[in-house]
């Protein structure tokens, strides 16, 4: 495992990162509200289908999904 912070627009540090560096996960945690989740899951979004690499993205103890699924 390997913490970096780097400078930049994050889904061009991370993308440049993970190729560059040979990273085979990235792992995230997409559950935030408010300003940082909008920011993180637009990060996301842009990165996920470029990046060469898997993303495992993990929510949070007590996380509670905004979508409901009907019972049959």
């Amino acid at each position: 495992m390997q913490t970096v912070l780097r400078r930049g627009q994050p889904d061009v540090v991370i993308r440049e990162f993970v190729v560059v560096d040979g990273i085979d996960l990235i792992v995230g945690d997409v559950a935030r509200s408010g300003i940082a989740g909008l920011l993180f899951g637009k990060t996301v979004e842009r990165i996920l289908h470029t990046v060469p690499c898997s993303v495992l993205a993990v929510n949070p103890e007590g996380f509670e999904s905004a979508i409901r699924l009907d019972p049959a």
